[in-house]
């Protein structure tokens, strides 16, 4: 969808994600994670062809909803999706040709909707049992997992400089291949093979740019996909490490 010339990278992008080790090993798991990801990924490729028209009906608008309240179900780390979707729209008719505050309006509404019809179901639920205002069940579950190691007791053992350097190489381990509930790691030459080809992308990256080719956005829609791609790496980030701020865990597979 952000590069319709280039099929060959959208092909290469999807069997690097099926062929992660780490993934493999999620996805063979009964989880909600498949999901997650599925929904995910089908919400941002119909919000990128959103921004790509110039011109979304209110039909469209509806749609992201729809799997947006979707996500909300299956797992509370798609709530990134609830910002994210506002600000294409947003951008979208920031470049359209009906810049009216009613039109915004109008998408915004079609888009809530139905998110809060099928998520707020789920929300009320949670009221009633655990009470307000913990409607996504979190303070729930920091109640139940009291054995679960906690971030400021790591820091306090071994010191910030020596927790950032844990944190940085457990969490790149773990997200290509760190199986057995985190204690058989892949074998130290794979690691590094691993860390030659991400520099290898990383410089054909730099490249791509360098020449100005076709990977360089031109049009309006182009700039606002790939913003919407880097800020969806942004948040998911973000919700990694604002994870660990509380709970010790540096796996990769939350990034997914």
């Amino acid at each position: 969808a952000i590069l319709p010339a280039r099929p060959q990278i959208a092909l290469a992008v999807a069997l690097l994600v099926a062929l992660v080790p780490q993934h493999l090993a999620m996805m063979a798991a009964v989880n909600n994670d498949g999901l997650a990801e599925m929904i995910v990924g089908v919400t941002l490729w119909r919000l990128i062809l959103y921004v790509k028209k110039g011109d979304p009906i209110l039909s469209w608008a509806w749609l992201l909803g729809v799997l947006v309240g979707l996500g909300m179900l299956t797992k509370v780390s798609t709530l990134f999706l609830i910002g994210l979707v506002p600000l294409g729209m947003i951008w979208a008719w920031l470049h359209q040709r009906d810049r009216s505050p009613r039109a915004l309006a109008l998408r915004l509404g079609a888009f809530a909707m139905p998110l809060l019809l099928i998520s707020g179901v789920w929300w009320v639920r949670n009221l009633t049992v655990y009470g307000f205002p913990d409607f996504l069940g979190l303070a729930a579950h920091n109640t139940v997992v009291v054995g679960q190691p906690r971030t400021a007791d790591l820091i306090a053992q071994i010191g910030m400089g020596a927790y950032l350097r844990q944190a940085v190489q457990t969490t790149f381990q773990s997200f290509w291949g760190q199986f057995g509930w985190m204690e058989l790691p892949l074998p130290t030459w794979a690691y590094q093979l691993i860390g030659a080809f991400l520099l290898a992308a990383l410089a054909g990256i730099g490249l791509a740019f360098v020449r100005r080719g076709d990977t360089k956005p031109k049009q309006d829609g182009q700039s606002g996909a790939w913003a919407l791609i880097g800020l969806t790496l942004v948040l998911a980030l973000a919700q990694f490490v604002y994870y660990n701020t509380e709970f010790l865990q540096f796996q990769g597979r939350y990034i997914y």
